[in-house]
């Protein structure tokens, strides 16, 4: 792990609130347990929730060879498969029944920007994948739907709240069939709409004369890394009652992306016969390229924040007048905020607000969306998705 260089006024900032896993001596007697048990145990293991980022790369169909169904799955962050996959031969068994669909994939690693060829193991019921597009979503949604022996399919999906140049693409409906699309869309059951900018980038007054950004200051929205594994908690035992009374969405409300979903659908005609779980999500992402893929690198990410915030403090008044004045600064900066936690926020899709009606047409600057502004949330208590970091 990386050396600290925070006082231990500072050092609150510095700890993450997700717990540091136990550690578990070997069960000797696991053995003697029946094959069925034994199976049990491995499953119990394997059963949480996982947060995955899928890019679908549409083939070149410039390229005569390419069939217009043809697609890349590439998976953005390589994470590690679980230790099942090589315990024992028994525990591999386990471990791909259990992620009982599996698909060709590319591993896009950030660190060097290179792909690997893979395999993406999933488990629909516990898997929600967040895609770039729905371009070939159609595509991508059979396939799984199709290499499921329990036809399950694509249940949960998420969509990222991006800049309107950067949003994600729908299908072009227009004088084809649309029977696997819709048939796709009728499969879900929950919708996610992830906003990761949710840091509120406006100016403080440090000294009445000089000012610095707070981005580095609003550290209450959780932390979205490149883990994968959660635990699904019905509250945030950070918060207080002022925490969510003005919550920072980022640039693009989020609202936008649900009114065009359900613009999308009813263009296709399509309506559910059971209940969609909609769901916004809220956290903060850096812009580091190695993203925060384990305990340590986390605490590097903490570390390197409150290095950036002491810069900026020595920039604007000059070497301090004593040893820890700029940590002493930086505690009472943060005072007001709760310990980081790397994971997000769920929060009902009614917490945002009425939509726009659907039978209206409003573009991405319609006066009726947000633009840069805080929303009261404090009477929508969100569920704290909180990431399994080793």
């Amino acid at each position: 792990m990386a050396p600290t260089d925070e006082t231990p006024s500072t050092s609150r900032h510095l700890q993450l609130f997700n717990p540091i896993p136990e550690r578990y001596h070997a069960f000797h007697l696991f053995p003697r347990f029946t094959e069925d048990i034994r199976w049990l145990v491995w499953e119990k293991v394997l059963s949480h929730e996982r947060m995955i980022d899928i890019t679908l790369r549409p083939a070149d169909c410039a390229n005569e060879t390419k069939h217009p169904r043809d697609y890349d799955i590439v998976v953005d962050n390589r994470w590690k498969l679980s230790k099942l996959f090589r315990t024992t031969s028994e525990s591999r068994r386990a471990a791909l029944a259990f992620y009982r669909v599996q698909l060709p994939c590319w591993y896009q690693s950030q660190r060097n920007q290179g792909e690997m060829n893979g395999v993406l193991y999933l488990c629909p019921e516990l898997d929600t994948l967040m895609l770039n597009s729905l371009e070939v979503f159609e595509y991508f949604a059979h396939d799984l739907w199709a290499h499921d022996p329990r036809r399950v399919g694509l249940i949960n999906l998420a969509l990222e709240v991006k800049h309107p140049i950067n949003a994600y693409k729908t299908p072009d409906t227009e004088g084809r069939d649309t029977t696997l699309l819709k048939e796709a869309l009728l499969r879900i059951k929950r919708l996610t709409i992830m906003s990761t900018s949710c840091t509120r980038k406006h100016w403080i007054d440090l000294d009445g004369s000089r000012n610095i950004k707070d981005f580095q200051r609003n550290r209450t929205p959780p932390i979205r890394g490149g883990v994968l594994g959660f635990e699904r908690l019905s509250c945030d035992a950070r918060l207080n009652k002022d925490s969510l009374k003005a919550v920072y969405l980022g640039s693009w409300d989020p609202r936008e992306l649900f009114y065009r979903w359900f613009r999308f659908l009813a263009l296709l005609g399509v309506q559910h016969n059971h209940k969609i779980d909609y769901r916004v999500g809220i956290c903060r992402k850096g812009f580091e390229i190695r993203p925060v893929s384990d305990r340590n690198r986390a605490v590097e990410w903490l570390q390197d924040e409150h290095r950036k915030l002491k810069g900026q403090l020595q920039f604007l008044r000059g070497p301090p007048t004593y040893a820890d004045q700029f940590d002493d600064e930086i505690a009472k900066l943060l005072g007001p905020f709760p310990p980081p936690v790397v994971g997000f926020w769920l929060f009902s899709m009614e917490s945002l607000g009425p939509l726009p009606d659907i039978n209206e047409i409003h573009g991405p600057e319609s006066t009726v969306f947000r633009r840069k502004k805080t929303l009261d949330m404090s009477k929508h208590k969100p569920e704290l998705c909180l990431a399994n970091i080793y």
